[in-house]
C-alpha cells in the first residue's frame, strides 16, 4: 500500500510541475503581450522623432508662405480702394449714358441734314 501511495503522489506531483509549467508560461507569454520591448520602444521613439521633424518643416513652409500674404490693414485698404472704384464707375456709366443720349441726338441731325439737303 505503501507503493500505492508513493505512485499517486508522484504522479499528482507530476500533474502538478505540468500544470505549473503551464501556468509559468502562459505568464511569460502574458507579460511579453502586456509590456514593450526596448526594440518597439526605440522603433516607435525614431518614428515619432522622424514625424516630428516633418512637422516642423512643414510649420516652417507655412510661416514663410504666410509671410507674403497681405495684413489686415492691407486688405481693408484695398476694399476701400475697390469701394471707391465702384463709385467712380457708376459715375462713368451715368456719364456714358448722357453721352450716348447726346450721340444718338447728333446722329438724328445729321440724318435730317443729309436728307433735306438744300441746294
Amino acid at each position: 500500500m505503501s507503493d500505492d501511495i508513493w505512485g499517486w503522489l508522484r504522479f499528482g506531483m507530476n500533474c502538478l510541475s505540468t500544470i505549473g509549467g503551464g501556468v509559468v508560461l502562459w505568464g511569460i507569454w502574458s507579460l511579453k503581450k502586456s509590456f514593450v520591448s526596448h526594440k518597439d520602444c526605440d522603433n516607435c521613439r525614431k518614428e515619432i522623432t522622424q514625424k516630428t521633424t516633418d512637422l516642423g518643416h512643414r510649420v516652417t513652409q507655412n510661416e514663410n508662405a504666410l509671410e507674403h500674404l497681405p495684413t489686415k490693414d492691407s486688405t481693408h485698404k484695398l476694399e476701400l480702394q475697390l469701394a471707391g472704384m465702384r463709385g467712380d464707375l457708376k459715375v462713368l456709366t451715368e456719364k456714358i449714358g448722357s453721352v450716348e443720349a447726346i450721340n444718338q441726338q447728333v446722329g438724328r441731325i445729321e440724318e435730317y441734314l443729309l436728307n433735306n439737303k438744300r441746294g
